[in-house]
């Protein structure tokens, strides 16, 4: 059988060429998947760090209005209770559905100085449980009995600024 020449009008490409792309495409896909998982990460914990200054201002609007914080025996930590009840947050359910366990890990209330003058949350997402979200306005969690007001993200890498509070 007589061979056919193959014609140099540029049809078809050599199975080098398809290999070559092929490796290319490769590489690239696996030097951009961390980047993505790691953008991801950052963007739930943002949403998070959010929430939490939203749980904040709500705490604070209830402190202005009640003289104190709610208690922790009336605070529902799957839907936020009081605070959604009485109007100061929009949805606690749709905060607390993203968390571990569907609710806050964590509300504190201490009636220390007076009756709930001092409160502690904490959260963590059950998307990413390496990194927990304190609002805070109390001395509990500083051994040095500072102060401390506002939203905290804590990741393994330690403390991270949250940049939501003029504090």
């Amino acid at each position: 059988m007589p061979r056919r020449a193959v014609s140099s009008n540029g049809r078809g490409f050599t199975i080098i060429e398809l290999m070559v792309v092929a490796v290319i495409v490769c590489l690239a896909s696996a030097l951009a998947l961390p980047l993505y998982a790691d953008a991801i990460a950052r963007s739930t914990r943002t949403s998070l760090v959010a929430e939490g200054k939203q749980i904040y201002d709500a705490m604070m609007a209830y402190h202005a209005e009640h003289g104190g914080f709610p208690a922790e025996s009336v605070f529902d930590r799957k839907t936020l209770d009081p605070l959604t009840g009485e109007g100061y947050l929009k949805s606690g359910r749709a905060i607390t559905s993203r968390l571990t366990g569907d609710e806050l890990l964590l509300y504190l209330a201490p009636d220390l100085g007076g009756a709930d003058q001092q409160f502690l949350i904490v959260m963590r997402l059950e998307s990413d449980p390496s990194a927990i979200v304190a609002v805070a306005h109390t001395t509990l969690v500083d051994e040095g009995g500072e102060w401390v007001d506002g939203v905290e993200l804590v990741t393994d890498d330690g403390l991270e600024p949250t940049h939501v509070t003029d504090r």
